[in-house]
């Protein structure tokens, strides 16, 4: 995580502004107001502040999602092509209300339609293998609800977190042999409950032996992010989309994680992104 702090921001973007000359603010009808540079100094620092892994995927725009699986730097595959298509163009109509336009890129301000989420609650999942490009997609989301932010002049509250702190915070244990107890991280799933939009990256299936979570503490978080029409982006495994596949499966994810998580992926309106690897390159 970034560790410069805000007035670090404040004064960089300040000393490149043409408008204010590097005072940070700017006088109308002999009222001093902020100058929209330190607007934009909050927009790159709060961004900046979220935990996206890799950190590089927040440097990325919309025309470096190609379809391309990169590891190490060097091209291991492809998406299938109609897939590649499909999936920017449904994250681009999310952002901006139409397919993917290069043309609206030029002037994201008056096309951005992302804010209106937070009065229909739409979710969004994005499924995969790995390295299919999942989190880079949930990343350029991300960078559009920190510009609607900034254009709509509102605060709105956003966060990138893994599935396991989620589930780990949702999870008490008590270790008999230390007479160590470990209660439920209320305050965090709280947190977690009222943001405006949250993203979890890294959802799966549990592997090994795990303590069980709390199924009252995830079914509180995701029950009131359903009922207060909180939209949630989860990038997730292609397993968990075959699990809903089947009623077994749907019965396993309510087991593993509580019936409101499911009910997340069951929402009429949510949007289903799936990434599929070209087998035949």
């Amino acid at each position: 995580m970034n560790q410069l702090p805000f007035a670090d921001y404040r004064e960089y973007y300040a000393s490149e502004c043409k408008l204010c000359l590097g005072s940070s603010y700017v006088i109308e009808n002999e009222i001093y107001r902020e100058c929209v540079c330190q607007k934009k100094a909050r927009r790159k620092y709060r961004l900046e502040q979220i935990d996206i892994y890799p950190p590089e995927l927040k440097y990325k725009s919309w025309t470096d999602f190609s379809g391309v699986i990169f590891q190490e730097s060097k091209v291991v595959g492809n998406l299938k092509i109609e897939s590649v298509i499909n999936a920017r163009d449904k994250a681009f109509e999310y952002c901006f209300g139409i397919s993917f336009d290069k043309n609206i890129l030029q002037n994201k301000a008056k096309h951005l339609k992302i804010h209106r989420h937070l009065s229909d609650g739409q979710n969004v999942v994005i499924v995969g293998d790995e390295k299919t490009g999942k989190s880079l997609l949930g990343a350029l989301i991300c960078k559009e609800v920190a510009n609607a932010a900034f254009i709509t002049n509102k605060d709105f509250d956003y966060r990138w977190v893994k599935f396991y702190d989620v589930i780990n915070a949702a999870r008490w244990v008590f270790d008999y042999s230390s007479g160590v107890h470990k209660p439920v991280n209320h305050s965090y799933l709280d947190m977690l409950a009222d943001l405006d939009f949250l993203f979890i990256d890294g959802v799966d299936v549990q592997r090994g032996k795990n303590y069980p979570v709390d199924h009252v503490a995830m079914d509180s978080l995701f029950g009131a992010r359903t009922l207060f029409q909180k939209p949630t982006i989860i990038i997730c495994s292609k397993k968990i989309l075959q699990m809903l596949n089947n009623h077994a499966g749907q019965e396993q994810i309510v087991t593993v994680f509580g019936n409101e998580f499911l009910q997340i992926f069951r929402k009429s309106n949510t949007l289903i992104i799936e990434l599929i690897r070209d087998e035949s390159a």
